[in-house]
């Protein structure tokens, strides 16, 4: 062989050196996208209260599936799916005010529309400042202000989640 041939071939072999280093063989399957919007997820999870008490989990069922972006799950949590990838694990807590919102809340009467006057343990729907529909029970009230308990078993409430993205399915 001469010195031209065996220049060529010392050049070939770190040129695979150097890719198969840089892991560029050309021959592994690109890693799946994470998920993102407009994806359909299903994941499995757990939800417990800052005193530890699980409040619900999937564990025991199929895992909950939803598409990201379409409004149905809590905004936080959507969130905190979008950028993982399928196998992944997480925990995260979402607070009281992203999650069902504060447990209760003083209202100015010259701020909200009524369409009667309402009446201490009346129930009310108020639309909140993301759009949502909530239902609130008239607590106390004076001339000035209402007062309205949030009537969502976890208004009021950290959520703490701990999930595991199972699947990821390519949006339409």
């Amino acid at each position: 062989m001469n010195r031209h041939a065996i220049a060529c071939l010392w050049c070939a072999l770190m040129v695979s050196a150097v890719l198969i280093t840089a892991g560029c063989t050309g021959t592994e399957d690109a890693a799946p996208a994470p998920a993102a919007i407009g994806d359909t997820v299903r994941v499995h999870y757990t939800g417990t209260l800052d005193s530890g008490e699980i409040f619900d989990s999937s564990l025991d069922r199929e895992p909950l599936e939803f598409t990201l972006g379409a409004g149905s799950m809590i905004p936080a949590f959507e969130d905190a799916i979008i950028g993982m990838s399928a196998g992944e694990e997480k925990a995260f807590t979402i607070m009281a005010a992203d999650a069902y919102g504060p447990g209760t809340l003083e209202l100015d009467r010259d701020c909200i529309v009524l369409q009667e006057e309402p009446q201490v343990g009346r129930i009310l729907r108020m639309v909140t400042e993301e759009g949502r529909v909530i239902e609130v029970a008239v607590a106390a009230m004076d001339e000035t202000t209402i007062t309205v308990r949030n009537t969502h078993p976890l208004a009021g409430k950290n959520l703490t989640f701990s999930v595991q993205l199972v699947e990821i399915a390519d949006g339409a």
